[in-house]
């Protein structure tokens, strides 16, 4: 075992126990966790997009990068559909196949890892152009920490979340919560009988 698979073990075994616990709160599995991933990376994307008409990013993104960036956002509709495909498996209680991605590598350990290390390699970047007021304008500033926050932790993320096995489908706790509360209206009260 080199020292890549040790690395990536450990940073899966991380995403493994916050997928796990927010199943047994909420029922709901790593594929939508991933899912919710790739949201923040579309939305990351589009508004490297939009900054092509509007300057909001610290950079203007060229045409080039413009139809890359779309056709990216069209690939993850795609991937999109695959991890709801695998979370009503999950929910069914069918034998949980693992989704098969097309945008990105995930299944690659040394693909994960790399994603990871560039996750804190540009946040640091953009964190350190923040501190030291690189930026012109207040408006650049936030939309670009929005971009870069958005963009790489959520493809990290994603990267983690769609490669951890599922717990078998159960109750989740919240569910619990509400049928507990709602099942104390419900007691039918006791009526006095007058004699």
């Amino acid at each position: 075992m080199d020292i890549l698979e040790r690395v990536d073990g450990k940073i899966l075994e991380f995403f493994t126990k916050i997928s796990h616990k927010f199943q047994r709160l909420t029922g709901r599995t790593n594929f939508f966790l991933a899912r919710l991933c790739l949201s923040g990376m579309a939305i990351g994307l589009l508004l490297s997009v939009i900054s092509y008409w509007i300057p909001l990013l610290h950079r203007k993104t060229n045409l080039f990068w413009v139809f890359v960036e779309i056709f990216v956002v069209l690939r993850l509709t795609f991937d999109v559909k695959e991890l709801e495909k695998a979370e009503e498996q999950n929910f069914f209680g069918e034998v949980t196949q693992k989704p098969i991605l097309r945008l990105l590598p995930v299944h690659n350990h040394i693909f994960r890892v790399f994603v990871f290390a560039a996750n804190i390699f540009l946040t640091g970047i953009v964190l350190l152009a923040v501190a030291t007021g690189i930026f012109e304008t207040a408006t650049t500033t936030f939309f670009t920490i929005i971009d870069h926050v958005l963009t790489w932790p959520a493809a990290t993320c994603f990267c983690y979340f769609a490669v951890v096995t599922p717990m078998p489908p159960g109750k989740s706790k919240i569910r619990e919560w509400v049928e507990n509360f709602a099942s104390g209206f419900r007691k039918p009260a006791a009526v006095e009988s007058r004699n």
